[in-house]
């Protein structure tokens, strides 16, 4: 939301719609801590792969089914 809007707004937004009553400098403080923390996890992974794929199987009694699923991830430093 920080970043469509002000600090300001994005404070006021919180306080209107949840129980969330921060400053708008607290805003600027959170906003500045997830990027910092995101740049320190984006140098961690060079390379992240993933592949997900799923079947639903059905069985020959009414209203019965099963879903299968599966992921693979693979990060290279």
């Amino acid at each position: 939301m920080a970043a469509k809007i002000t600090y300001r707004e994005t404070a006021c937004v919180l306080k209107e719609w949840t129980a969330v009553d921060i400053s708008n400098t607290m805003v600027g403080t959170i906003v500045r801590k997830v990027g910092e923390a995101q740049a320190k996890a984006d140098e961690e992974i060079d390379f992240l792969y993933a592949e997900a794929d799923g079947v639903f199987v059905r069985e020959t009694e009414k209203k019965k089914s099963h879903e299968g699923s599966h992921a693979i991830l693979e990060c290279q430093h």
